[in-house]
């Protein structure tokens, strides 16, 4: 208690007041000892460096399919920036994107932008939390966890349709266990979310696997695995990609 009256009394511990001009500040982290981000309720992604004193605004990414619709601010998207996380490494900053729906990532220590998650989630991100340095979980108003996994494209500097710059996102949607199954017509139990969504698995896990085999077409099966989830067809449809692909599989092998 002494030692914390010494430091008071000789002002080492003196409180600095920023005036940001901006709303209510949600969240923070420190990027190192002089550099700190922020995100503000009227969003904003602000850097503050304590040293200089200089106040910066950070530019929200929005993401391709958004840029391209001439997606702007709205009411329903203004809903501020609520957590920015930096993964273990610190060589990434994850929050949420221009659109509240997408999770934007920066590079550190630079924050320049790395890539945005899209279609991962319907309704505004709360926050991402890092469980390493190459995956990432987002929570989201929709009542859905989204898992994120960040790849490095070594090979043509090309990037998957779900990202930007010369990296790749892959997402998975993790469904509301226990949701009882719909009926067709005729009375044929139809698959849940959750069931196609383990048979998605399934299938990723089969070209992991293979990758060095089917490196070339495993995106391409992947992309018309995932139509058929979306469009919700009958589940021996994706039985059928399933089937084809161990077949074929088991003849490269």
């Amino acid at each position: 208690m002494a030692d914390l009256k010494h430091l008071l009394r000789h002002r080492l511990w003196k409180e600095h007041v920023v005036d940001l001009k901006t709303d209510k500040v949600f969240c923070s982290q420190w990027l190192n000892d002089r550099q700190v981000v922020f995100g503000t309720k009227c969003n904003k992604l602000m850097l503050y460096d304590t040293t200089r004193q200089v106040l910066d605004q950070i530019p929200l990414l929005n993401g391709r399919l958004n840029a391209s619709a001439g997606f702007g601010y709205t009411a329903e998207t203004q809903i501020g920036i609520g957590s920015a996380q930096i993964n273990p490494f610190r060589t990434l900053l994850a929050t949420r994107g221009k659109n509240s729906t997408e999770l934007a990532i920066y590079k550190l220590p630079s924050l320049d932008p790395f890539c945005v998650g899209e279609q991962g989630h319907k309704d505004w991100i709360i926050g991402p939390c890092w469980l390493d340095d190459e995956f990432l979980v987002s929570a989201s108003n929709d009542s859905k966890m989204t898992l994120w996994k960040i790849k490095r494209d070594s090979s043509d500097g090309t990037s998957e349709k779900r990202g930007v710059s010369t990296h790749r996102f892959r997402y998975r949607r993790v469904y509301t266990p226990g949701t009882p199954p719909k009926r067709d017509m005729e009375g044929k139990s139809q698959p849940t979310n959750s069931q196609m969504e383990w048979r998605m698995d399934n299938l990723e896990n089969a070209l992991e696997r293979h990758s060095d085999i089917l490196d070339n077409h495993a995106e391409i099966i992947r992309d018309q695995t995932v139509a058929i989830l979306d469009m919700k067809e009958n589940i021996d449809n994706l039985n059928t990609v399933i089937q084809k692909l161990t077949e074929q599989i088991g003849k490269l092998t």
